[in-house]
């Protein structure tokens, strides 16, 4: 943990939430430290950070989307050193403290004793991501939302149209709303199509060269985690993207079922799934590890999930080594 001064803040829609203290405090004293409020506006998190130094302080605080992307944006470009803590995280380390009653008080020195004992925790500095990625992962984000809204319009018009008796005024409506979607789709589409530079389209295709990867799950995997530059292992890539299976076992009464975790983006997640469907018909290391473990009396699901850790390694060893991905590599090592 690095940075003398330990500033721990609880964000929301209006306001901002904090606590300075020094790093080698403990948490009684911690727990009794004043808190104080600003207003969650450029204007005031800019006075804020003004009086404390990059190279002597450390930020701490929970990603809450749009709230916290102020600050966050405004640190990045400060130089400042600071740690995002999920949500989860900062809820079991409050029960560890026996906490019973919580507030946005309570929260913020929560939150900066996890920034003093960040090291111990294990929580990593936050590295920002490139400009462009962050405003790619914006437009997939509305793109997904567009798409599920003209779905589920195009089955509304769908289902009025089988009636005996349609109702014009319905079917024009629907019909006057998916062409508004499909339009700004158009739209968000072309802003993505010029986000695309040289370098992330190089990636981009290293990562499209393994079969079962498309354009929507090298879109989404390389937005959300930057093009792979801050990850050193597969392991690590198949962990963020929530792939990596969990065991909860105590003694002989405790045996929980093995499970993936829901952490990750589900978009992300689903468009994995489809693309593991389609690696198992043509990509000759995927189709044997599934045929591998169906014979092994694993169930589909199961198999499939590790396709698709399958497939997140064959994309991380073809960013990495900057080679595309060769169907037949597997045989060297069968």
């Amino acid at each position: 943990m690095t940075g003398n001064i330990v500033i721990g803040l609880d964000l929301d829609k209006s306001k901002a939430e904090f606590v300075a203290v020094e790093s080698d405090l403990i948490w009684e004293t911690v727990s009794q430290c004043a808190v104080d409020t600003v207003a969650n506006t450029v204007e005031q998190l800019t006075n804020l950070l003004s009086q404390y130094s990059p190279e002597n302080s450390l930020w701490v605080f929970e990603p809450t989307g749009s709230y916290s992307d102020k600050l966050k944006q405004l640190l990045l470009a400060g130089g400042y050193q600071f740690m995002l803590i999920n949500p989860a995280e900062s809820h079991h380390f409050s029960q560890l403290q026996h906490i019973r009653n919580k507030n946005d008080a309570c929260s913020a020195r929560l939150l900066a004793m996890m920034g003093i004992m960040g090291k111990s925790l294990g929580i990593p500095l936050h590295r920002g991501v490139h400009p462009e990625i962050a405003e790619r992962k914006r437009i997939l984000s509305v793109l997904s939302g567009f798409q599920k809204q003209e779905r589920m319009l195009k089955n509304q018009l769908h289902a009025q149209q089988q009636y005996y008796t349609p109702l014009e005024a319905v079917n024009e409506a629907l019909e006057a709303a998916i062409a508004v979607i499909e339009q700004q789709l158009k739209k968000l589409k072309a802003q993505l199509d010029q986000l695309q530079s040289p370098e992330y389209l190089q990636v981009r295709k290293l990562v499209m060269s393994v079969k079962g990867v498309g354009p929507v799950i090298s879109d989404w995997l390389l937005s959300l985690t930057g093009t792979l530059e801050h990850f050193e292992s597969a392991k690590q890539l198949v962990s963020y993207c929530g792939l990596a299976p969990g065991k909860h076992q105590s003694g002989s009464s405790v045996n929980k079922k093995v499970k993936v975790s829901k952490r990750a983006s589900a978009m992300l997640r689903g468009s994995l799934f489809m693309g593991a469907k389609n690696a198992i018909r043509f990509n000759k290391a995927c189709k044997d590890l599934y045929q591998r473990l169906r014979a092994r009396g694993k169930t589909y699901y199961q198999a499939v999930v590790a396709v698709m850790g399958k497939l997140l390694k064959q994309v991380f060893g073809v960013v990495k080594s900057g080679i595309p991905f060769n169907n037949d590599f597997y045989l060297q090592f069968k």
